[in-house]
């Protein structure tokens, strides 16, 4: 590794961001949000909290948006969202995972 890799290394070796959406957020707007955190390096993030009706389709149109500029800006999601279930309100509990199960 030179220096150079190690004072900008790649995507690859980045941490990932958690993105905390706590808002009603317009497509607009979660489009500007991500080009920002590209700007500032940002290049993988997961995000939780969205106030929505997840899992359904006002959280999927959302999902669309944040995966289709990700695709756009070159940056990697991290979908997570059962297993934190206190990072999304009003989350009903069968769409938790409360159990982590060996395959």
């Amino acid at each position: 590794m030179t220096d150079m890799n190690f004072i900008d290394p790649g995507v690859e070796y980045r941490g990932t961001d958690l993105w905390m959406l706590n808002d009603r957020l317009e497509d607009n707007e979660l489009g500007r949000q991500m080009e920002e955190m590209k700007k500032a390096g940002f290049d993988a993030f997961a995000f939780v909290g969205l106030i929505s009706d997840y899992p359904g389709e006002n959280y999927l149109s959302k999902m669309s948006v944040i995966i289709n500029k990700a695709k756009e800006t070159g940056q990697k999601v991290f979908l997570q969202t059962g297993y934190m279930p206190g990072g999304v309100v009003n989350l009903p509990e069968k769409y938790t995972h409360t159990v982590i199960k060996e395959v």
